[in-house]
């Protein structure tokens, strides 16, 4: 029997899922760093760990969601890192 195709909902769910997984992992990030009294290098400081420790699949979605969303339910020091800081290639 041949193995059918989920429905796009189910992935549309699916990839919202990951998002809310990757805003809460990035909030723990934004806390972390919030302790660092120099706003700018907080930011750097959660750019740098994003970069090191998230593959580019986590990196482009959170990009995305900051470029279509505004960064809903972030951090705002995130925000900040992830518009200012981290770079795609």
């Amino acid at each position: 029997m041949a193995k059918q195709a989920k429905p796009d909902s189910h992935w549309k769910a699916c990839r919202e899922m990951d998002v809310e997984k990757l805003i809460k992992m990035a909030n723990q990030i934004g806390d972390f760093f919030e302790a660092n009294p120099d706003a700018e290098e907080a930011q750097r400081e959660i750019a740098s760990h994003l970069k090191k420790f998230w593959n580019s699949v986590m990196i482009n979605s959170l990009v995305s969601h900051v470029q279509q969303h505004q960064g809903q339910g972030l951090h705002p020091q995130v925000i900040a890192a992830v518009q200012q800081y981290v770079k795609l290639s």
